[in-house]
Parts: C-alpha cells; sequence; structure tokens
C-alpha cells in the first residue's frame, strides 16, 4: 500500500517513449531490482544499493518513485519516437491522430488469444491460483468493452475482448496456463521467452513474475518490427494480477489493463508533458485526452497543463480503484494498432472458434448445506468462452425465466436469499462458437440468524457492493478488510456509504455491524447516524483500532418507517488510514 511519500510529486519522473525492444545492458541508470534466496528485496542503480523486507515495503519507497516503476515500459525503448519502416495507415505513433474509420461502432470485435505463463520462485513463492488469472481476464474484458455494471461501465467500448487461448501452436488443447519454477524467471532474468513463449503473433503472451520490480511493463508495436520477436508480450508482478489481490491499491487488475494498453499501441497520457504544438504530434497523440505534466499518484483530480489532468485514465498512474476509462480516440487507435500491426492476433487461431467449455467448479459445491443468505456465487472461467449466461431459481428445471443476467465475470450476487431453502443455479458459456450449457447445480441455505427475515443482512462476501448501497468517495470492498468471511469493506479518506431501509410493518428495529479503524489519529473519526425520515441521529463516532461488534435499538421513531436510512462515513486525510466495516445486519419484529 502506498503511503505519504507516494503523493509527492517531485520525485516523479517524466515520461519517456514507450517500449520498442528490450531493455539493453548497461542501461543509464544500471537499475536492478530482484528478490534474493532469503526473500529480501534487493534494489541497485548507479548511485546506491537498498534492501527492503517484502516488496511491499519496496513498491512504497522512494525508489520505485524515483525511477518510475509503476509502469516499466518506457525503460524499453531504444529508438524514441524513431521509425524502421514507414508506418501503415495513420497508426504512426509518432504524429498522427487515428481516423474516425477506427471507430469500433459497426466493426468487428476482435477477440484476442491470451497465454499466461505463470513464473515463480522454486518454493512456491508467486504461483497464483487460476482463479486470479480468470478474475484478471474478466478485469480485461471488463475495461476494454466498458461492461454495464462493473468499475469499466464509464469508458468506451472497445469491441475488444480476450480470452484464453483453447489452443496451443501446435493445435493440441490447452486452458491457456502454464506455470514454471525459476528463481531466475521469477526475477525477470533470462531469456525465458525463447523457451516458453508462444508465437507472438498469434498469442497475446502474458508473463506473470516479479516484472523487474515494476509493477508491469510492455511493448509497443513499432514499424521496426517488434511484433513476430519472441520477446513481445506483457510483464505483470504477480501481486499485481488479478483482481482482489490483496495488494492495494495495485489489487484491481488495472495494470494488466494500462500494460495492455501499451501493447496495442498506447503512450502514458503524461507523454512529453505539457506542450502547446497539436495534439496530434506531440504528448500521447491522442487529441481527447488532455495534456499532463508528470504522473498521477493516488486517487483525485488536479490541473498541471492548463486543463483538468486525465486521471481516471487507464494510461495514467492513478491507483487501481481510481482509473476506469479509455477515451475514443484512444479506442480509434487499439484497434489501428490491431489492424496494421497485430492482425494475426484476431485471425492466427490461438481457439475460440469451437463451442466453449463448460463452467465448472462451483462455489458453494453442489449440493452444499448451511450456506449464508447472502451468498457469492462462483465458478471456473471455461476456455473459449466470453460471456456467461447466469440462471438462477427455486425449481431444479431452469427456464429462460430464470435468467437473471450475462456478464463476463465468474461470480453472481444474487442478494438477499430465504432461510432453510434450497435454490438451484445454473451458468452456460458463451463464445464466437456458441453457447454451452451447463450443469445444474442447487445449494441450501443456513436456517440459523439472517435470511428474508432481516431487513438487510449484507457481510459483503459478493466481493463487490450489492443493490442498495450508495457510496462516496474510495470504498472498496476488500479480502482484507474482513471481520467475519473473506471480505470487508474498507473506506478511504473523506467517503461514506448508506442503504435505505423500509421497515413498513416491522417494530424493534435494531442496527447491528461490526466497525474498527487502522491508522486514524485524533479528530479522524469513523461516525455511524441513521436518518428517521426527517433528520439524522448519530449513533456513534469511533476511532478504535481493530473490528468491534456494536449494535443499537432505533427506537419508536423507526418503527413502521418506510424512510430509513443508515449510513457509515470515515473523514481520514490519508491514504493509509482506514474505516473498515463488515456484518451489517438491521433487523426487527
Amino acid at each position: 500500500m502506498k503511503t505519504t511519500a507516494t503523493l509527492l510529486l517531485a520525485a516523479l519522473i517524466s515520461s519517456a517513449a514507450i517500449a520498442q525492444t528490450p531493455l539493453l545492458p548497461g542501461a543509464p541508470d544500471r537499475r536492478q531490482v530482484y528478490q534474493d534466496q532469503d526473500g529480501s528485496i534487493i534494489a541497485t542503480d548507479k548511485s546506491s544499493t537498498q534492501v527492503f523486507a517484502t516488496w511491499a515495503e519496496f513498491h512504497q519507497s522512494q525508489f520505485f518513485l524515483d525511477h518510475g516503476m509503476r509502469c516499466g515500459s518506457h525503460d524499453r525503448s531504444v529508438n524514441p519516437g524513431g521509425w524502421n519502416n514507414p508506418p501503415p495507415s495513420d497508426c504512426s505513433n509518432t504524429q498522427t491522430n487515428p481516423v474516425s474509420g477506427y471507430d469500433p461502432a459497426g466493426g468487428d470485435t476482435f477477440s484476442i488469444p491470451v497465454v499466461v505463463h505463470i513464473l515463480h520462485r522454486n518454493n512456491g513463492v508467486g504461483n497464483i491460483s487460476d482463479a486470479r488469472v480468470y478474475s484478471q481476464m474478466d478485469v480485461l474484458n471488463e475495461d476494454f468493452n466498458a461492461i454495464g455494471g462493473t468499475p469499466g461501465a464509464p469508458g468506451t467500448n472497445g469491441k475488444i475482448e480476450f480470452h484464453l487461448a483453447t489452443t496451443d501452436p501446435n493445435g493440441n488443447a490447452t486452458k491457456g496456463i502454464n506455470r514454471y519454477a525459476s528463481n531466475a524467471w521469477h526475477n525477470d532474468k533470462g531469456s525465458y521467452y525463447n523457451q516458453i513463449g508462444w508465437d507472438t503473433t498469434r498469442y497475446l503472451n502474458i508473463y506473470v513474475n516479479s516484472a523487474g520490480g515494476n509493477l508491469g511493463y510492455a511493448y509497443l508495436p513499432s514499424g521496426g518490427g517488434v511484433v513476430g520477436q519472441n520477446y513481445d508480450g506483457v510483464r505483470i508482478f504477480y501481486q499485481a494480477f488479478g483482481r482482489n489481490s490483496g495488494y492495494a491499491p495495485y489489487d484491481q487488475g488495472r495494470t494488466t489493463t494500462h500494460e495492455v494498453g501499451h501493447y496495442l499501441g498506447l503512450y502514458h497520457t503524461f507523454q512529453g508533458g505539457c506542450h502547446s504544438g497539436g495534439c496530434s504530434s506531440n504528448g500521447d497523440l491522442i487529441c481527447d485526452t488532455n495534456s499532463e505534466s508528470s504522473p498521477f499518484y493516488g486517487c483525485g483530480t488536479r490541473t498541471t497543463c492548463g486543463s483538468q489532468d486525465p486521471t481516471t485514465n487507464y494510461m495514467d498512474y492513478s491507483e487501481d480503484l481510481c482509473m476506469y476509462q479509455f477515451t475514443p480516440i484512444q479506442v480509434n487507435r487499439m484497434r489501428c494498432t490491431i489492424l496494421n500491426f497485430r492482425p494475426d492476433l484476431v485471425s492466427g487461431g490461438g481457439g475460440g472458434t469451437n463451442p466453449p467449455d463448460a463452467a465448472t467448479g462451483p462455489s458453494p459445491a453442489h449440493g452444499a448445506t448451511g450456506i449464508s443468505t447472502t451468498p457469492s456465487l462462483s465458478w471456473q472461467a471455461a476456455g473459449g468462452a466470453d460471456t456467461y449466461d447466469v440462471y438462477f431459481g427455486t425449481s431444479s428445471s431452469l427456464s429462460a425465466s430464470d435468467l437473471v443476467g450475462s456478464q463476463s465475470q465468474t461470480s453472481f450476487s444474487p442478494g438477499l436469499l430465504s432461510k432453510a431453502a434450497t435454490y438451484f443455479w445454473r451458468v452456460d458459456s458463451v463464445g464466437p462458437g456458441g453457447t454451452t450449457t451447463g450443469s445444474t447445480w442447487s445449494f441450501t441455505t443456513d436456517a440459523g440468524s439472517g435470511g428474508s427475515n432481516d431487513l438487510l443482512s449484507d457481510g459483503f462476501e459478493s466481493g463487490s457492493l450489492n443493490t442498495g448501497w450508495s457510496s462516496t468517495g474510495n470504498i472498496q470492498v476488500h479480502g482484507n478488510s474482513a471481520n467475519t468471511g473473506s471480505y470487508g469493506v474498507r473506506m478511504r479518506r473523506t467517503s461514506s456509504l448508506e442503504h435505505a431501509i423500509d421497515a413498513s410493518g416491522r417494530t424493534n428495529i435494531v442496527l447491528s455491524y461490526a466497525r474498527g479503524t487502522s491508522g486514524y489519529d485524533g479528530g479522524e473519526f469513523l461516525t455511524v447516524d441513521w436518518f428517521d425520515g426527517s433528520s439524522w441521529t448519530v449513533l456513534e463516532a469511533t476511532n478504535a483500532t481493530g473490528y468491534a461488534t456494536r449494535s443499537f435499538s432505533l427506537g419508536a421513531a423507526a418503527d413502521g418507517n418506510p424512510n430509513l436510512r443508515i449510513r457509515f462515513s470515515g473523514n481520514a486525510n490519508r491514504n493509509n488510514e482506514l474505516g473498515l466495516l463488515d456484518d451489517v445486519v438491521v433487523s426487527g419484529d
């Protein structure tokens, strides 16, 4: 997680050109970052050697900031702005703004096969789960297609989809995930791509390792021929790969979105800093992203070049939760890059044309009992599937009327369920090759507390805010913030979480919850209050550390009241000061 030092803009380097060939030996600062045998992180440059206890400590360090290692792509440019061959069409990435002919509206949907190579240490460190890989594929599809109801929804639908490869270069079936144990490869050393990489003209190769101390880096296609080289592809730091990886604020998969943006031809938004020249020949060469003097770390807004900086753009350095869009012209450039530099990615095989595999690995397991009344249902991603049709109901014979959604994510929250009831669900895999009907699974909810007798019961186990909650500021459902179960709410800076309650016909209304803080100091409080339809009443304001369970009777004013609201709010002023919330229940007779 970032410390206050992360926000020191004076330490940030200006941008340089994006990658075209690998970092040459004897790079200007002779920087190396690697994990030693004892697990410590060694960081060296031409002036010093520093030792860090963990990767988290390194990624909070001044060394990390000074060397601009949120993204290492600029380190891999040997000939900034230069081209060995004339660029095709208008995708030169040197002086042209892509024309509207590359607008995705009315155009084809490009489907890119991906192979993920997991390069872990000999002791297993870095050997991330298949589920993490599947979650990262979800994030890519959400972000590049602005899928409604996902964090990427505010962006632009680029009609660029990603699927794990279902056939390898030899035509054999594969799930698109490979694993290798090597301390050297985990440290991003050696020409491992010559040994294990797949045809880079037909597959997007993603290598998950230490990324040389960067959070990630990639290779920008060039007229000189990066495409087809064995080293072409994307590298991602293993703890920043996938959604809810537990490595806040880089834990929502946006590092991979950023690096794939480079892979498809995009520069940083702060490329070239402030400039007075035309947008098609200066900066990031994109005319609908404002120029920006330097990378932005953190969340929020700022103005550095006379207009609001594009801090929510995937090609800046903002925290994962606070970047959520590509612009229309960025999308045009990526589609132009695919058509002119990477056409074999979408026509060279790699799977996805046969019917997709069936969804497997249901959680809860088929036939499970004693399940929470606010469950999160999940399954393993199916090869060749781009989206999933989810059916849910109380009959084992699920029909079209039981379709509850079509989505790219591999999890679904059905909301608050009845106690001691049996439910049935099915996930159909949908891909370019058709639809594969899944098995029908079932589970039975617990007969204990919670369930539909409660006005609200939410342990946030879906991994995201359920319907009914409204929020302001920086609110995150996080795997490292739970009081019970796997997830809880993390509140940063000035933020709030609110829910309406209809208590019509109910009496003796009680609000229960678990709350705590981390890092709060004098004047900073987590405040809990409720609204009776005309005024707010504070129940408590605390900065006590660690979780504690609290319960309050709301009194006669809440009985039968259809207009109740409950609110949890924090007023911290630094990112490492957290309000914590879990296990919210509103009950009544």
